[in-house]
């Protein structure tokens, strides 16, 4: 029956054979049912088995030994509830392993001339901007604008810190309108007295980070941070 529906909720021919025959006659005894398929009583024990850890048999209330089929109709929703829960438990296994793979690529590999590419995720632009910070050898130009700040970009006021004390030129240009915001004017003074430069100007099209002045790295989108950046490599760019 259940092979003529074209569904099979993961049965051996064994435990279908014994859940179809308990179907047609829900009281034989299991010697009988084992007769019946040329099973041994082992083999039929650990079907029942099985097929109640499926939810397609229970035990019955009158006796503790003998078991009953459960609606195909109701079993089948069961299955396929549980089938669902384990397909998105695969999808969110699956999104992990694409996002590490994503992350140790970021990493890993360096940006090829005129190439583009794409960091999907916060956790990829991190690992993107921890590459190109400890690469970077002359210079570092941070540009903030004071719209939604896109995540990785005030992850870079935190990567300046170990440039300066490398010797990199940290060099900062900000929107007028962050001269109100303590934290990012504060930072920028203190890469004053570092030996960075800060600057200031009416208006900036977007925040941007760029490295020895061949690989930036911009906001896909400023209102949502969660669509992360894309890093741009320049014709002569050849590091990471």
């Amino acid at each position: 029956m259940l092979d003529a529906l074209g569904f099979s909720p993961g049965l051996s021919p064994a435990q279908s054979a014994v859940y179809q025959a308990m179907l047609t006659e829900p009281e034989r005894e299991i010697s009988v049912i084992a007769d019946a398929l040329a099973l041994s009583v082992k083999d039929v024990l650990a079907a029942i088995s099985a097929l109640t850890d499926l939810s397609l048999l229970q035990a019955s209330p009158d006796s503790p030994d003998a078991f009953r089929p459960v609606s195909p109709h109701l079993a089948f929703q069961t299955i396929v509830r549980r089938r669902e829960a384990n397909l998105a438990r695969s999808q969110d296994e699956l999104a992990a392993v694409q996002a590490a793979i994503a992350i140790a690529a970021a990493y890993q590999q360096p940006i090829a001339p005129d190439r583009t590419e794409h960091l999907s995720a916060p956790e990829v632009v991190q690992a993107r901007l921890d590459t190109l910070a400890a690469h970077t050898a002359t210079e570092w130009l941070v540009v903030l604008t004071g719209a939604s700040q896109p995540i990785g970009m005030s992850l870079s006021l935190s990567l300046d810190h170990c440039m300066t004390d490398r010797g990199v030129q940290v060099l900062i240009l900000l929107q007028d309108s962050l001269r109100k915001d303590t934290a990012v004017f504060g930072h920028a003074l203190w890469s004053i007295k570092m030996g960075g430069q800060a600057r200031t100007a009416p208006l900036l099209p977007t925040e941007m980070l760029v490295s020895d002045r061949r690989v930036a790295v911009l906001p896909v989108d400023h209102t949502n941070p969660a669509d992360g950046a894309s890093a741009h490599g320049s014709p002569a760019s050849s590091g990471p």
